[in-house]
């Protein structure tokens, strides 16, 4: 064979080589988690399972793809889904995102619903937002409660910002306030386990539709993921999966 030959026959197999390591890549999709206890969802302190690992483990199972976790506040993954340095966040809500342009959302597969939540016996009547004028309400640091974010900003309900729901929830019991905010899902699984006999819950604010929202890049994944998320809502494996983690 003349160098001639060898030097085409090297440049051919870079490329191949280059064209398979492009598509393995590309089936390792990086994943935006918050740092933080997020039971039910995830734990990034326990490396627990959890709503969203677990759906992730049923997506890989169905396609040649995997899930590489990475931990940043809300803030950041937001920038760096916009740079295509974070893939997913596999847990939002299209609503949440409405100057997002450049990112690609799936169906709707689940909903969020967020309740308000009281020390045990001493829930109070909320059918209005005024009923909550002058009052101090416990919530989740970079969070829209839509039905309330006017009145948190024209100071008829005064917001504190906590980090995350564990500290909205200790704060309550601590009588830092008398009511708070959090996600139902994750409310009810942290008064199961952790606050049955100190909070309970009130009424339901608002409720979303949940997707996972992918950065431009990943478009064709996105699409591939989103079907699959179809398929498991109507073979009832998220449902299944919301009804264990409670």
């Amino acid at each position: 064979m003349s160098v001639r030959a060898v030097i085409l026959l090297m440049l051919v197999l870079g490329i191949v080589t280059n064209f398979a390591q492009a598509r393995i890549e590309d089936r390792i999709l990086r994943v935006a988690l918050l740092p933080d206890n997020h039971l039910p969802y995830y734990s990034a302190m326990e490396n627990q399972d959890g709503i969203v690992r677990e759906l992730l483990e049923l997506i890989r199972s169905r396609a040649d793809i995997s899930f590489e976790p990475h931990y940043y506040p809300r803030n950041r993954q937001l920038k760096k889904i916009d740079k295509g340095e974070l893939d997913l966040v596999p847990w939002t809500s299209e609503q949440w995102h409405q100057e997002k342009q450049s990112v690609y959302f799936t169906r709707p597969f689940a909903e969020h619903c967020n309740v308000l939540l009281f020390r045990k016996d001493q829930s109070q009547p909320v059918y209005h937002p005024r009923d909550l004028y002058g009052q101090v309400v416990g919530t989740v640091r970079d969070y829209s409660y839509q039905e309330l974010d006017d009145y948190f900003r024209t100071g008829l309900i005064t917001r504190i910002n906590l980090r995350n729901e564990l500290q909205v929830f200790d704060m309550l019991v601590k009588r830092r306030y008398d009511v708070a905010i959090a996600g139902e899902t994750q409310a009810r699984y942290l008064i199961n386990h952790y606050y049955q006999d100190t909070i309970e819950t009130g009424p339901t604010i608002n409720c979303v539709p949940v997707s996972m929202m992918f950065s431009a890049q990943k478009e064709a994944s996105g699409k591939l993921v989103d079907r699959i998320l179809q398929q498991l809502m109507t073979e009832g494996e998220i449902q299944r999966l919301l009804r264990i983690w409670r």
